[in-house]
């Protein structure tokens, strides 16, 4: 049933900033898991936007092809504090705006990030409203995590399922709630443990994978889900659980090694 499902959704992208390799041995990595989509990160030592050029910049989009993935967006998600922090909110604004004319370059991919609220401190509104406006004019879209809370907020939203899950709230429900306003989802669960974790992991789930499943497919979902392993205990093991259950992929013997 959950194959059918997910069948109507765009495959799983993998956050290749959480994977705890170096960007090239990222994709090398994916490629061996059969992940098909990847995840840029605006912020990882190697695709640190704001200090490449527009040569080096367009050179990571030809690796990921290259590699026979395809990039689906662009993560720029910075600390709440630098935003509203005079002294790092420059450096901050940089990041975010660079990172929206890459993903321009790139073909217009959408990057998740965090905004401050339209009421918030004047430091990081003022990054909100020159961000807000930058994705516009390049014609790029921001999929904000926490969005959704804000009654002033941005067209777009991304959905971070551990904090609703965390906060006793429904994923699928808030899914069904943003309907065209969602343009990202991170696939991770809140594990009963307490930590972040894969999806459909047996006797420590929480997130209901296939209602959140139809509901994506319900409201024509046609983003990647984006299996972010940031925090998890074992990310090689955990991504490629997550698209094999995802995908009802046959498992198979696999050690928890990076190779």
């Amino acid at each position: 049933m959950l194959t059918q499902l997910t069948s109507a959704i765009p495959e799983p992208s993998v956050a290749i900033e959480h994977l705890g390799l170096s960007f090239a041995d990222a994709l090398a990595w994916c490629s061996t898991a059969g992940a098909h989509a990847v995840q840029l990160s605006a912020t990882m030592p190697q695709t640190r936007v704001r200090t490449m050029d527009r040569s080096e910049r367009r050179g990571i989009g030809d690796a990921v092809r290259a590699s026979n993935a395809a990039a689906t967006g662009i993560d720029c998600i910075l600390p709440p504090e630098h935003l509203a922090d005079p002294a790092r909110a420059d450096m901050a604004a940089q990041a975010l705006l660079a990172a929206i004319e890459w993903a321009e370059l790139l073909g217009r991919l959408a990057v998740t990030t965090w905004l401050p609220a339209a009421d918030g401190h004047a430091t990081a509104l003022a990054v909100r409203t020159a961000v807000i406006a930058e994705a516009q004019r390049r014609g790029v879209t921001l999929a904000v995590l926490g969005g959704g809370h804000d009654t002033d907020g941005p067209a777009a939203i991304a959905i971070d399922p551990p904090v609703l899950l965390a906060a006793g709230e429904s994923v699928d429900a808030a899914c069904a709630r943003a309907g065209s306003r969602l343009a990202g989802l991170r696939l991770v669960d809140l594990l009963r443990s307490g930590h972040r974790g894969p999806v459909l992991q047996p006797g420590d789930a929480r997130l209901d994978a296939l209602a959140l499943a139809a509901t994506l497919a319900t409201i024509g979902f046609r983003a990647h889900p984006v299996i972010d392993a940031r925090g998890w205990a074992d990310a090689s093991t955990g991504v490629r659980a997550t698209l094999d259950r995802w995908l009802d992929r046959p498992l198979v013997a696999r050690g928890s090694s990076h190779a």
